[in-house]
């Protein structure tokens, strides 16, 4: 979900892994790859980078979250940006 939210934001793609039995999905942009969940992990993830797309990021998710994580991303951006004016 996380990885949907920087992309709305950053654009770039959405790429995942497989992680256990499931997978993990993080971002790539301007050709850096960019992780902001990796710590949830207890092992080291073991990147395979393969494309993926916004439907099947979000089918890991549901509206709700999605959108409750990208007012509080948005809330947390300007926050940050009144602290340095």
């Amino acid at each position: 979900m996380t990885a949907l939210v920087i992309q709305d934001v950053y654009g770039g793609d959405i790429l995942k892994t497989k992680t256990g039995t499931s997978w993990h999905f993080y971002n790539r942009i301007d050709g850096e790859i960019y992780d902001f969940t990796s710590g949830q992990f207890s092992e080291p993830i073991v990147y395979q980078h393969i494309l993926s797309s916004r439907d099947e990021a979000f089918s890991d998710t549901n509206e709700h979250q999605y959108r409750f994580l990208k007012s509080a991303f948005r809330k947390n951006m300007e926050t940050e940006r009144e602290k340095h004016l």
